[in-house]
């Protein structure tokens, strides 16, 4: 199954150089611009070269700019957005409740979509060959954190698996 490149490019976007920054405003800016024109005009409009589009394009898991562009018009559809741009102050309480489920099944739909099946094959694998598993997590992060740790703790109670966890409330100030 091919990515949603809406999705792989939001959820990357954090680890992004500066010129993949460039290139991914300009795809989310306007997707079917991009989806009508060319690579060389692409790197013209924004001023790059073409192979940093090309390197950018296969990173978000595209084969190239032409994937790139199939795939912007095949997902075009199922675009990301906020639970809330759809709603207003006359929005019954049915009405925001359906909103409300549908963007949850979309972001499910999109995350499925970038998850990578063998590598959680072979991660777990590893785990499970493992006699100790210490999980730790810092800063804002806790709270999912503490839902993964739980998780993770009954598969490894499960399997007979001893687990050391490590949480820290506070930010990482090294980050800066």
């Amino acid at each position: 199954m091919k990515k949603n490149p809406y999705a792989a490019i939001k959820s990357q976007y954090s680890s992004f150089s500066k010129v993949s920054k460039k290139i991914a405003d300009f795809i989310l800016d306007d997707p079917t611009h991009v989806t009508e024109i060319s690579v060389q005009q692409a790197a013209r409009e924004l001023d790059i070269a073409e192979s940093s589009i090309v390197r950018f394009c296969k990173l978000v898991g595209c084969s190239g700019f032409t994937e790139m562009k199939l795939l912007l018009a095949k997902y075009a559809s199922k675009a990301v957005h906020t639970i809330f741009e759809d709603l207003s102050e006359n929005d019954t309480v049915e009405s925001i409740t359906k909103n409300v489920f549908s963007r949850n099944i979309d972001t499910l739909e999109r995350a499925l979509s970038l998850l990578d099946f063998d590598k959680i094959d072979r991660a777990a694998s590893i785990l499970s060959q493992a006699s100790c598993i210490l999980i730790a997590g810092v800063g804002g992060m806790t709270l999912t954190f503490g839902k993964i740790t739980i998780t993770s703790i009954a598969c490894a109670l499960i399997l007979g698996i001893i687990v050391n966890v490590l949480v820290s409330s506070h930010k990482d100030e090294s980050a800066k």
